[in-house]
């Protein structure tokens, strides 16, 4: 891996960690619960990242542990999202603990057959069906709230409409690099793939961030087609 990589790596982790502190300061300071759920999937997703790049940085000596805490997060961060739709659209209490099932045996399962963090180590068999149940559902947690956001803002106005499009369009560009990273095989591996990892994710920050402090120039510009339907009504 190139030192460029590793450094547009780090940034892009801590750029997440950042946004994710964002989302926290939003929720301190308006204390709604939707804005919590949020703020739990972006701190949380923002901390897989760093997790997962200093494990890397220290070569892997303490994989097991930091591996762990980076599943529980990373997981975390997938029901989080959910319960953010929940309060946005609410899902049935059957829908809502079955997820919740889903995601603890999916975890519970990667931490008890020890999934590799390194690319030094492959996995086995098992491990890789472990890798494999993990993103499929985490996809499932976020990829159903992406639809259901982008159906949603259809009858939403401009700006909200705007902030759910971008919510969704950020969370689908990671569960792209997910699902590539988690069925490329050795090709998701090669330099290459992971710039191109990387841009999707510096594509996907912007996103995220608009979705729940957009700046005011951004809200007008939003706004403008809107009003202008307005006048002419």
């Amino acid at each position: 891996m190139s030192g460029a990589l590793q450094i547009v790596q780090a940034v892009v982790s801590l750029s997440f960690l950042a946004l994710g502190v964002s989302t926290v300061v939003d929720w301190l300071r308006h204390r709604e619960p939707s804005r919590g759920y949020l703020a739990l999937a972006l701190a949380t997703l923002g901390l897989t990242s760093v997790v997962s790049q200093v494990n890397a940085l220290t070569g892997y000596r303490l994989d097991v542990p930091i591996g762990d805490l980076t599943l529980v997060l990373f997981m975390t961060s997938g029901y989080a999202l959910l319960l953010f739709r929940d309060s946005f659209i609410p899902l049935s209490r059957r829908l809502r603990i079955g997820a919740l099932v889903l995601t603890v045996a999916a975890t519970a399962f990667a931490l008890a057959v020890m999934i590799p963090s390194g690319q030094t180590r492959q996995p086995t068999p098992i491990q890789s069906a472990a890798t494999i149940a993990l993103v499929l559902v985490w996809s499932a947690c976020v990829v159903e709230p992406i639809v259901r956001f982008w159906a949603a803002s259809r009858h939403r106005p401009a700006v909200q409409r705007a902030r759910l499009r971008a919510l969704g369009g950020g969370y689908a560009a990671i569960v792209l690099i997910l699902l590539v990273a988690g069925f490329g095989g050795s090709a998701a591996t090669g330099p290459t793939v992971q710039w191109l990892f990387e841009v999707v994710a510096i594509i996907a920050l912007p996103l995220l961030y608009v979705s729940f402090a957009a700046p005011k120039w951004l809200r007008r510009l939003w706004r403008q087609r809107e009003e202008e339907q307005f006048r002419d009504a």
